[in-house]
């Protein structure tokens, strides 16, 4: 019989942390009225991102709980919300990525939002504030995507009282990114914020999408928004609206 060779015990941590390292984060749904399908009250839906608001269920029927650092959060559950306010003001927080889905939603507060390589996207018909430190210094190519249909349009504002820091590139890309406002079209808003990167700023543009962006289902909304491929003049001016706000 041969004899049994155990795992010295650091070996073992190691392999648990490395397997550790590598597990799927977790998908939050924001959810504040409950466990019953939605995520708003009259179409609002406002809290603090440390309360128990997150749902693990998209349609918002599972009880709100904690949240889990490093998921990768949606706002909102189901699809009832129009407005959300958000505070972050007791603790600093991490995601793995952020998707607006429907809506209008501010993120505020004085604490900071760090955000991983999956970066940020804005649904069709939605927009969204973020106002908080955020931070995207994640060791890879950051990606803020911004997707409109032909009959919706899609923004991002990073807001004064907040600085944005990123150490890898940064590529923004949406539909008619840049060039103009209102259906069909995307905009990144530099509301002042302080840009400290050392990363390049990249910009690309799509056409629209005939679809409407209420009856998309996520992964449609991710397949469209990475059809983003050829920079236009539009897309490069927010480009480097972004590195002169660096530069200052």
């Amino acid at each position: 019989m041969k004899p049994s060779r155990a795992i010295p015990v650091a070996t073992a941590a190691a392999l648990s942390a490395v397997a550790a390292s590598f597990a799927p984060a977790a998908t939050l749904y924001w959810d504040t009225n409950g466990a019953v399908a939605g995520a708003a009250t009259s179409g609002t839906a406002n809290g603090a991102w440390l309360g128990n608001f997150w749902s693990t269920a998209g349609d918002g029927t599972a009880t709100p709980g904690a949240y889990a650092s490093g998921s990768d959060v949606h706002f909102s559950a189901d699809t009832d919300t129009t407005r959300a306010a958000v505070t972050l003001s007791t603790a600093d927080v991490t995601a793995g990525s952020i998707t607006f889905e429907e809506g209008s939603t501010t993120v505020s507060g004085t604490k900071n939002l760090t955000v991983g390589f999956d970066g940020i996207t804005v649904a069709s018909g939605a927009s969204a504030v973020i106002s908080t430190g955020l931070n995207l210094n994640t060791g890879g190519t950051t990606y803020v995507t911004l997707s409109a249909a032909s009959n919706k349009s899609a923004t991002l504002t990073l807001a004064a009282n907040g600085t944005t820091s990123y150490a890898s590139p940064m590529v923004i890309r949406g539909t008619k990114l840049g060039q103009g406002t209102g259906n069909g079209y995307t905009n990144v808003l530099f509301s002042k914020p302080t840009m400290v990167g050392s990363g390049p700023v990249a910009s690309t543009s799509s056409e629209p999408s005939s679809r409407s962006g209420s009856n998309m289902r996520p992964s449609d909304r991710s397949a469209e928004s990475s059809s983003a491929t050829q920079s236009t003049p539009g897309a490069r001016s927010m480009a480097d609206t972004a590195e002169e706000s660096h530069a200052k």
